[in-house]
């Protein structure tokens, strides 16, 4: 797990600049940014982009996924035109299972530098459609206190869809050793009070997904933004977030 505070602008600014600035984010100069994740796995050689359903005016994403080393940004307009499916949620735009396989398609062809991709997920942002609009989504058992119909079990067939559409894009034929990391940006934010309670205020999530060879060969997991100078660091050649 990792502490999380605020909402999701405040995720990322955890996850790509390692700070707690929050909503700061959207109006710092480029010096207060200049320590971001994006410019320095730039600095190693990787090619950045940045994935996110919505459009890029949504809380200056646009702006700001720039100003911190974002090489390449695609938002909902972009994805449209590719031909992606919109999800009809709290917040329409691209389905996230479909960025998922755009994704898959980007990393299974051989490129001359190495990836980092952040993508921020949409769908499963509340309020949420009851029951959800998945037409395969995943059982909403009783051993998982989940009963079908309710706000909680449409939240987790959201979240485990996409859960497997990161699963299929992990175990794909991608050009190169991949390392998938998969965290939370805040707790769900249910009204229902019950709900709220059965998640924790404090923490998220933080999952990794290393390639076998590379989980076998190293010992040293390294999460939050850790980055080793060039001669020490792991040489994974793809990332996505």
């Amino acid at each position: 797990t990792v502490p999380f505070h605020g909402s999701t602008i405040a995720g990322e600014a955890r996850e790509l600049c390692g700070n707690s600035m929050s909503f700061h984010l959207l109006s710092a100069s480029a010096n207060e940014l200049n320590g971001c994740l994006p410019a320095r796995l730039t600095a190693l050689g990787y090619h950045d982009i940045a994935l996110h359903g919505m459009g890029g005016s949504m809380f200056s994403r646009s702006t700001w996924y720039r100003t911190i080393g974002f090489q390449e940004i695609w938002f909902n307009d972009r994805f449209r035109q590719q031909g992606l499916p919109d999800c009809m949620d709290a917040f329409v735009g691209t389905c996230d299972a479909a960025i998922a396989d755009w994704i898959k398609r980007r990393l299974e062809v051989q490129s001359a530098d190495p990836y980092f991709v952040h993508w921020m997920t949409l769908n499963s942002h509340l309020p949420l459609l009851v029951p959800s609009i998945l037409p395969d989504g995943a059982p909403c058992l009783p051993a998982l206190s989940l009963a079908p119909r309710t706000p909680l079990c449409s939240w987790y067939q959201l979240v485990a869809n996409v859960h497997q559409s990161v699963s299929q894009l992990a175990m794909g034929a991608l050009a190169r050793p991949t390392i998938f990391v998969i965290v939370g940006d805040h707790a769900p934010p249910f009204v229902d009070t019950a709900l709220r309670n059965r998640f924790s205020q404090t923490v998220v999530p933080y999952v990794l997904l290393l390639p076998r060879q590379e989980n076998n060969s190293s010992s040293r997991i390294l999460a939050h933004n850790t980055i080793l100078p060039p001669e020490k660091a792991p040489q994974p050649s793809g990332q996505t977030r």
